[in-house]
């Protein structure tokens, strides 16, 4: 009996949306006792360098190009400020999509910039770089925030282009794309930073971390920098900074997590193939890996209307669900007065787009009655 099983079992119908499934302790232990013996629990320790050597590996990139933080959060704060700095009177505009998780206007602000919020397409829920490339407000733009949405692919070619072309730093808040970069690193690893996220809802986890990834020796430098107080190789405050290390302690885990990916992530998309073999005839459609992350399953509603019937009969039947990056970042109430861009693309997205529950060890049986509830409002 799957963990999702005995949930329904022991505490009645109901499924949530994501399930995290981390390495066990038994699996964490031999990393942790290497702690014990070493007494270096954070501040660029061991285990936390092994992270970083196996995941520049997974990438197929340098060792030194990929840099841990205490959070994916961290991890984008410690990429603006490596990219662009802090904001300044000249340029203090930050272009963000509409549509994103609101952890990145947060770093953005986090580092002096003003938030100034850019359409997305529908088709690829992200900023156009060429609608971007003519933006009336570049000449006060000093970086530019790109998201791949939900662990899509954003290869770097149009993304180094648009900076090389406007002058204006990119950096690509990547969260969920751990899978995307270990899969095609050639297109979507590159100079431009490129920020994950391991926080627990992420496929690949460490319970609470992140990292940044860039080839730019002199992005990677910076990066360490920013997250150690602007230390530069010496104990002296150099540049902008803070404490955004990763901790030896996310490093252990995430080691763990390597060591039995390959079996997660089959896991993971036994459950998609699951989803996409009963949805499919039904007409539904999802979103499921690798278009994006394994962590995701997005049901895609025709309209608006329908997409309110799915969530009642959702809720009905038990089953959690979610709006992940909520109706805009315009509706949320710390950012709706923020300067921004008309956002068609974003109002006719963001209510359509709904998670599902998902979890490696969501039962074949699971899957088919969150199905057969989304189908029963297309014939309504």
């Amino acid at each position: 009996m799957s963990v999702v099983e005995q949930i329904l079992d022991s505490n009645g119908p109901f499924v949530p949306v994501y399930r995290p499934l981390l390495p066990k302790a038994e699996s964490v232990a031999g990393y942790l006792a290497q702690l014990d013996a070493s007494r270096l629990y954070t501040n660029h320790g061991d285990l936390s360098a092994l992270l970083e050597s196996r995941l520049a590996a997974a990438f197929s990139i340098a060792t030194g190009c990929v840099i841990g933080a205490a959070s994916g959060t961290a991890a984008l704060t410690g990429a603006i400020l490596a990219a662009a700095g802090r904001a300044t009177a000249k340029q203090p505009l930050c272009l963000c999509p509409g549509y994103t998780f609101v952890a990145a206007p947060l770093a953005a602000e986090l580092c002096g910039y003003q938030m100034h919020l850019v359409d997305v397409d529908e088709a690829t829920w992200a900023m156009d770089p060429d609608v971007l490339a003519a933006h009336p407000l570049l000449d006060r733009v000093g970086v530019i925030l790109v998201a791949a949405p939900y662990g899509r692919r954003l290869a770097q070619t149009a993304w180094v282009r648009l900076s090389q072309q406007t002058g204006v730093p990119v950096v690509i808040d990547a969260a969920a794309s751990f899978e995307a970069l270990a899969d095609d690193a050639k297109s979507l690893i590159g100079s431009v930073p490129v920020v994950l996220s391991f926080h627990a809802t992420k496929a690949f986890s460490t319970g609470e971390g992140g990292a940044i990834v860039s080839t730019d020796p002199a992005i990677a430098r910076a990066a360490i920098a920013a997250l150690n107080f602007g230390f530069d190789g010496v104990r002296e405050t150099t540049g902008p900074g803070f404490n955004g290390k990763m901790s030896e302690y996310q490093a252990a885990v995430g080691l763990a997590e390597l060591d039995g990916w390959a079996e997660k992530r089959a896991a993971f998309r036994r459950v998609a193939e699951t989803y996409r073999e009963f949805a499919e005839p039904r007409g539904l459609r999802l979103h499921v890996a690798p278009a994006v992350s394994s962590n995701y399953v997005l049901f895609e509603a025709a309209s608006e209307q329908s997409a309110g019937a799915a969530q009642v009969a959702l809720d009905c039947a038990g089953f959690d669900h979610r709006l992940w990056y909520g109706r805009g970042l315009h509706r949320e109430a710390y950012f709706r007065h923020v300067s921004r861009d008309v956002l068609p693309g974003v109002e006719a997205l963001a209510p359509r787009l709904i998670g599902l529950p998902m979890a490696p060890d969501l039962s074949e049986g699971v899957v088919e009655r969150i199905v057969a509830a989304l189908a029963a409002t297309l014939t309504q």
